[in-house]
């Protein structure tokens, strides 16, 4: 049995490869389709945007994913606090864009307290990649992905069902260079053709 602190240094020892690997195949093939050589901030940039993208799939898992079963107020507010936490750290402080995305998690945690519809799984997949442009303290970002989730569903006198929509999104994002990093001040999305719900 591994100790915590061995956990902890084999999780590193996992990571930090996987990440150089990734800056390396980015490298490799930038080089070969001439695109533009991966630099720190375009990747610090393209992490951002990832974990914002994976964010509006995440952070409205009900707390507790056990279908049909009710949530307590006491975690809804756990969840709406984890939620201010990690939407603070992408969308830039004081904007419209971190408000609404906050509110929107908050109207997701209460619909979903009672147990009758709650979203038990999600994510992103597939994410590519396309223009990348930093002017200056601005950077516009273009990016394709799919999207997934998977919902329980009470349906009156019927048993639970599970529904599992997926989509391709095409996003456009814009992004402040700020003193605690970059963060996002405008984020755009559509369905890709032929990939709406």
């Amino acid at each position: 049995m591994l100790t915590g602190t061995e956990k902890s240094l084999l999780g590193c020892a996992l990571v930090i490869p996987v990440a150089v690997m990734g800056v390396i195949i980015h490298a490799l093939y930038s080089a070969s389709s001439g695109q533009p050589a991966l630099t720190p901030e375009t990747f610090a940039i393209e992490r951002l945007v990832v974990r914002a993208e994976a964010a509006k799939e995440t952070l409205y898992l009900a707390p507790n994913t056990a279908p049909g079963v009710a949530f307590a107020a006491s975690e809804v507010r756990k969840a709406d606090a984890r939620a201010d936490a990690e939407l603070g750290a992408l969308y830039s402080p004081g904007s419209s864009l971190l408000t609404s995305e906050t509110q929107m998690v908050a109207q997701w945690m209460a619909a979903q307290a009672n147990g009758g519809n709650k979203l038990i799984a999600g994510g992103i997949r597939d994410v590519t990649f396309g223009a990348v442009a930093i002017t200056g303290a601005v950077a516009t970002v273009h990016l394709t992905y799919t999207n997934y989730a998977v919902y329980a569903v009470r349906q009156p006198n019927r048993p639970i069902v599970t529904l599992t929509p997926s989509n391709q999104i095409i996003a456009d994002l814009t992004l402040n260079k700020t003193d605690r990093g970059w963060r996002i001040t405008g984020d755009s999305w559509r369905f890709a053709p032929g990939s709406e719900p």
